[in-house]
């Protein structure tokens, strides 16, 4: 499955309760952080960042790939929301010179 499942905590761990996106475009995810009503999800070899309704699971938004300014291209590998409400995103640079590159 490419996506996103959701788990419920149960008397003997944590069991799959449904799969709240599943899509080619939600393949390789590194990094997933809930805010805003909204979930946030890293996608390494696509190099984006996908923004789902945290309910149904559609996309609202999705990024483009970032690169720097010599043309590198930055790989994001998680995030977090700040206490600012900002969303920070833990990201390094394909060291293959655009190895994760657009589809």
């Amino acid at each position: 499955v490419r996506g996103v499942l959701q788990f419920e905590r149960s008397p003997h761990g944590y069991c799959y309760r449904r799969t709240v996106a599943s899509a080619a475009s939600l393949s390789s995810p590194e990094g997933i952080c809930c805010a805003h009503g909204s979930l946030y999800l890293a996608c390494v070899d696509r190099g984006v960042i996908v923004r789902l309704a945290l309910a149904a699971g559609a996309l609202l938004e999705e990024t483009r790939p970032f690169e720097g300014t010599a043309g590198e291209m930055y790989v994001y590998w998680g995030m977090a929301l700040g206490p600012d409400g900002h969303l920070y995103v833990a990201a390094h640079v394909s060291e293959e010179g655009g190895h994760y590159l657009r589809p």
